[in-house]
């Protein structure tokens, strides 16, 4: 209970600014080309929430917020989040997958300086929800953390978590000559220690401000959650749905757990968090299974031979005798080295979408509208650059290869799980999810695992995926998509009516 206090009264706190109003997001102030689509998505609101604040730093979080085009007073309140670690929910989920708005460049009167056009996304959740996209843990996209503490990681590391965990999405911040000189007075990290803290009493589930694990990345989003409940009261009486892809499969299950403690301390029902449902995408969730089904999959599918699967197999027989040996770095370096032999040998497909060939996705764009002045004045987004600081997957380097497997059958007993793969992706896709998914030790475990898997059509008879449902925990594949499956080149009507269903507890069949 002191723990729900405490943060209670931390989030009310730290709460800033008093009034919404100066989080207030004009619609047309974004720059929309069609007035209709302007109507639609209407007035948001958007900006930056403080969640810790010490002698040595100001950690906050970046927010956007949007209310539904159909009854907004009431309907469901829907956070996501993005993976990675290091994603931003702006830039993917907002602007590539299920968000609102869409933007476009368009040349301007130079080179330099094009113009950019926001339309509405058509497959939108907030056709009917009203939704968060919080840029988390604090590093990423627009949060913060003031002062930044940069950290210098090996060749390996960097090219595996900017080009196999980002895919080159999301802008890594550059470190300076003056901070790196800093940074090498104060600390290294070296591959096999974490961080330790820059102050004494500081919270031993950040460093340097950072998240150091997935305590630390919990902890900030309930302080987030209470402190938007006090900025927007009305919202405290709508039931919560958290959503998320890939990293996710880390993130919800430890932030549901904590969720779920926090309600149970909480001395009074209007202390608590009303959540709902989980929704987690692609899962990144128990590392030493999941990584052991990548030869066969690639196999089967054509990508590689014998040969090279046979070759695939030591990186990643490494990667998990490394994670049983609890050398959680060791493993992850591992990993990245079965990413980096997969590239060669397949001539560097995309992994998150294998119809991409050796394509990226197609985002710059995005990121180029969001570095804009302009852009971060509208959003109330002035106190960093857009970018993701270096920290955030260094001080989490020892949390990527850990499972959350065994929070699954108490978090199956409180909420609905809904676990969704898009069968174009290499990464975290439908293979390596059924194997962690079929080893959950909970009530339903053999009921699920003979729980008949049903066709799942349009209502004009197109056929969307695949689903399986038993008690709380249903599991849908989504055919004509990869790792972000709501995004334009995936299913995005399929995603939207597939978390319809699971929000509104409606049947698949």
């Amino acid at each position: 209970m002191r723990l729900a206090l405490a943060l209670l009264c931390s989030a009310v706190a730290l709460a800033q600014p008093a009034k919404r109003s100066d989080h207030l997001v004009r619609a047309n102030q974004l720059g929309f080309s069609d007035s209709r689509d302007q109507q639609k998505v209407g007035d948001s609101y958007a900006g930056h929430l403080v969640v810790r604040k010490t002698p040595a730093y100001e950690a906050g979080v970046f927010y956007w917020y949007f209310r539904a085009e159909e009854n907004p007073d009431t309907a469901p309140l829907v956070v996501w989040i993005q993976g990675g670690p290091g994603g931003s929910s702006v830039e993917d989920g907002l602007f590539f997958e299920m968000g609102p708005l869409r933007v476009e460049e368009k040349e301007g009167l130079s080179p330099e300086r094009p113009r950019y056009i926001l339309r509405r996304n058509p497959y939108t959740w907030t056709r009917k929800y009203n939704m968060i996209f919080l840029d988390q843990p604090v590093g990423t996209g627009f949060s913060y953390v003031d002062p930044p503490t940069p950290m210098i990681m090996s060749d390996k590391l960097h090219n595996f978590w900017t080009r196999h965990l980002l895919n080159g999405r999301t802008r890594v911040q550059p470190l300076s000559a003056a901070q790196s000189s800093k940074l090498n007075a104060t600390f290294q990290f070296t591959d096999q220690t974490q961080p330790s803290s820059s102050a004494p009493t500081e919270d031993g589930d950040f460093a340097h401000g950072y998240a150091a694990n997935e305590a630390g990345v919990s902890k900030d989003f309930i302080t987030f959650m209470l402190a938007f409940y006090d900025l927007f009261p009305e919202t405290k009486n709508l039931s919560l749905h958290l959503t998320s892809e890939s990293y996710g499969g880390k993130y919800v299950p430890e932030i549901a757990a904590a969720i779920a403690k926090h309600n149970d301390d909480a001395s009074s029902a209007a202390q608590k968090i009303p959540l709902t449902t989980l929704a987690i995408g692609n899962q990144w969730t128990d590392p030493h299974t999941q990584i052991g089904v990548h030869p066969e999959h690639f196999l089967q599918i054509g990508l590689i031979d014998d040969v090279q699967a046979g070759l695939l197999s030591e990186p990643i027989e490494r990667a998990r005798d490394a994670v049983k040996r609890e050398d959680w770095v060791g493993g992850l370096e591992a990993r990245g080295d079965m990413f980096q032999m997969l590239s060669v040998f397949t001539g560097g497909i995309n992994w998150y979408d294998f119809r991409l060939g050796n394509k990226g996705l197609p985002v710059q764009h995005i990121e180029r509208y969001l570095l804009q002045e302009q852009t971060q004045k509208t959003l109330h987004a002035q106190k960093k650059t857009f970018g993701t600081d270096s920290a955030v997957f260094m001080s989490l380097a020892t949390d990527n290869m850990k499972t959350t497997l065994p929070l699954f059958p108490d978090l199956l007993k409180r909420y609905k799980v809904l676990l969704y793969q898009g069968h174009f992706d290499l990464r975290d896709g439908v293979v390596s999810n059924s194997r962690w998914i079929e080893a959950i030790d909970w009530d339903g475990r053999v009921p699920f695992k003979f729980a008949n898997r049903q066709v799942w059509t349009s209502s004009e008879g197109e056929l969307q995926g695949y689903v399986t449902q038993y008690a709380n925990l249903t599991r849908v594949v989504l055919l004509g998509c990869g790792h972000l499956a709501p995004a334009d080149d995936g299913c995005p009507a399929a995603s939207l009516e597939m978390i319809t269903r699971h929000i509104d507890n409606a049947k698949f069949l």
